[in-house]
């Protein structure tokens, strides 16, 4: 709802005057409440013979050429109280006018669509806007945690398992393509992690959720788009320093309120599925595994466990639970800590915001996630119609996988017995046949999910670059010509060291051992870790020229842009796996990727040892145009017109399938 503020100090009709001289009125309009100047102000004449309205400019300064004397003058603006006052005669220095900010009224709500800022009132198409202090109600260490819950039309799917993909806008939109929104940050796409913004640096989000969006920022719009403004300094703003700190301490989740069938009622259903034959297959093949308590019926019913054994040896499994295995040996409480500071002031003609985060991060199950960001964001004003922007992002990520949590499905598998030490749960083969192969001298295949828990050593590290500048000039007559240029590059980098001692690698070593006639064993994959290696490179540049243009006449308004954009985008990335790993000296073993290998299996089979070396690489221009247009009558009536033409080797082979056009019209 559009809140107007009117602040009135004297309305004189001027009647019966005749102009005693002609000359140039220069001012300046200020909010009295802070001294910042007001930009966008209206400045209008009221004298009939006079009647020219003009807009301030980013430094709420206005000028009006050639006028009669007396003259009635109406200053406004949204926000603060309108007023009106009579000059004379020519002012000898430039007018500094006043606004105080109007009693029981709001102040104007502002959305950014990432290419031009414009009133809540003026905007059209379907959106949320999402200001600081509704932002800043939840507390966390990323971005898309604060708007869960507070943004409509926002689905979050916080499944375990689901990722980065756990948001989506009104619904899915893409089926076999990228479902992930666009992220504008500062004016331009962002390709990285949003987790990786400080959340303490944001201003406020829109979020456009229509064919709007398409119309700006074109077919990749789909899917929704989150436009995230980041802090600047206030104008006229005295050094200020300012720190925030939180820390959350995360508590351990209760397994025991999962709804698990109990172990005495699944031992049961084990108990009849026993006495109608069904385990008989595969008691009889002798390798698959098969659970304790069916073990337990199998040794009753070959005679080497008696009726009261066997009814003992039931009831004491029906007094465990993996629920309180779970809750004891692999959750913790978590903690998470985060730190900001920020340095922010302007001068004259320098504005400039400096900030740094460190955030420290431990999940439940050990996982940990650190990250540390620095952000420099400077507005210099090279002259009283040229202004140049300059901002640097820095960011480092390190992360640390958790303990894995899905070790059985059994409700009454044990993982430690009453001392803590790790027990042996049958995974993949049952404990004879694990038993038969350690004694032909292959690697022990037992399965401890305790143990595996302390081999996990799997890290990633990234490191992202943005720097962006612009140049901005007031031509006037309410032109502004923008130039915009961004620098992105993200570096990652990932190891994944499977210890010897894991169960991953013992299989893997297995599974492709050879026995010679002699009973000799050979191993095509030899002793050691593996080692599993990932990198990948992002870099994109990003140019945009654009025109903006506003003008208010009686009740009549038109703002509206037109611009044009390349960009290009190249993508690389490596993985890569090696054997007979040691991280001490850090060497690896070459093996044969090319000869197909008899599987150690009781099912047999052959094939080759697996080498998931990749490596690719992509490289994207992109090339638009765009306009949008906003007419305002009577502050009441809105027409809105928007269009884009995208162009890219993405969309077809040939020149004339390559260029795709999006329009929007609303009123």
């Amino acid at each position: 709802m559009k809140r107007t503020i009117t602040f009135l100090l004297i309305l004189f009709s001027v009647t019966n005057t005749i102009a005693q001289n002609i000359s140039n009125i220069r001012g300046k309009v200020v909010n009295n409440e802070n001294g910042q100047p007001v930009a966008g102000a209206t400045v209008k004449l009221l004298n009939r013979s006079q009647n020219n309205t003009v807009q301030t400019d980013e430094d709420g300064n206005f000028e009006f050429t050639n006028k009669a004397f007396p003259l009635a003058v109406s200053v406004s603006y949204i926000g603060l109280a309108d007023t009106t006052f009579v000059l004379s005669a020519a002012p000898q220095n430039p007018l500094t006018v006043h606004l105080n900010p109007a009693s029981n009224t709001l102040s104007e709500v502002v959305v950014s669509t990432g290419i031009q800022k414009i009133p809540k009132e003026r905007a059209t198409g379907s959106f949320d806007h999402i200001d600081n202090e509704l932002f800043n109600r939840q507390i966390s260490t990323d971005v898309l945690s604060r708007l869960d819950g507070i943004a409509s039309s926002a689905m979050f799917d916080n499944r375990p398992g689901v990722g980065s993909n756990n948001l989506s806008i009104r619904g899915l939109s893409t089926i076999f393509s990228n479902t992930k929104p666009l992220i504008i940050l500062n004016n331009f796409p962002y390709e990285g992690n949003i987790n990786d913004i400080n959340p303490n640096d944001v201003e406020d989000i829109t979020i456009l959720k229509d064919a709007t969006a398409a119309s700006i920022w074109g077919v990749r719009a789909g899917n929704g788009v989150i436009v995230i403004t980041t802090k600047k300094a206030k104008r006229n703003q005295p050094p200020a320093i300012s720190f925030n700190s939180n820390m959350t301490l995360i508590q351990k989740p209760d397994m025991m309120q999962l709804p698990y069938m109990s172990s005495a009622d699944y031992i049961g259903v084990e108990k009849m599925l026993f006495d109608n034959n069904f385990y008989d297959a595969n008691e009889q093949l002798g390798y698959v595994p098969l659970s304790p308590a069916v073990e337990l019926m199998y040794k009753n019913k070959h005679g080497l466990l008696t009726d009261a054994a066997l009814q003992q040896g039931l009831n004491e499994l029906a007094q465990y639970d993996i629920r309180r295995e779970l809750n004891k040996y692999v959750y913790r409480k978590g903690l998470n800590q985060q730190y900001s500071l920020n340095v922010s002031g302007q001068s004259e003609n320098v504005s400039y915001y400096l900030s740094g985060g460190y955030d420290d991060n431990t999940s439940t199950t050990d996982g940990g996630y650190k990250r540390y960001n620095l952000r420099s964001d400077n507005t210099f004003r090279l002259s009283k119609k040229l202004s140049l922007d300059a901002a640097l992002f820095f960011t480092h990520t390190f992360t640390n996988a958790g303990r894995p949590t899905n070790f059985s499905s059994l409700p009454y598998a044990r993982i430690a017995d009453e001392n803590g030490n790790a027990l042996p749960i049958d995974r993949y083969y049952r404990s004879n046949y694990i038993q038969e192969t350690k004694q032909n001298g292959l690697l022990d295949w037992t399965y401890r999910p305790l143990d595996e828990i302390n081999l996990i050593n799997n890290k990633q590290k990234t490191n992202s670059l943005i720097l962006n500048t612009g140049l901005n000039y007031d031509i006037g007559k309410g032109l502004i010509v923008e130039i915009k240029y961004q620098y992105e590059n993200a570096q990652g980098a990932g190891k994944d060291i499977r210890s010897m001692a894991s169960y991953y690698t013992r299989d893997r070593i297995n599974t492709y051992t050879q026995v010679g006639t002699d009973g000799a064993l050979f191993r095509p994959i030899p002793l050691g870790d593996i080692l599993n290696e990932s990198t990948n490179s992002f870099t994109s540049q990003s140019l945009r020229l654009q025109l903006n243009y506003s003008k208010t006449w009686d009740k009549h308004q038109l703002t509206g842009l037109a611009g044009a954009e390349a960009r290009q985008a190249n993508t690389t990335l490596t993985q890569s796996t090696q054997y007979g790993y040691n991280p001490h000296i850090l060497t690896t073993i070459a093996v044969n990727y090319d000869t197909d290998y008899t599987l150690y299996s009781p099912t047999g089979g052959i094939a080759k040892i697996p080498n998931p070396y990749f490596t690719s690489e992509t490289n994207d221009r992109f090339i638009s145009f765009f306009t949008n247009w906003a007419y305002t009558f009577d502050n009441r009536y809105n027409l809105n017109i928007s269009a884009r033409q995208d162009g890219s080797n993405l969309f077809g082979v040939r020149s004339n399938q390559r260029f795709t056009p999006l329009w929007s019209v609303w009123w």
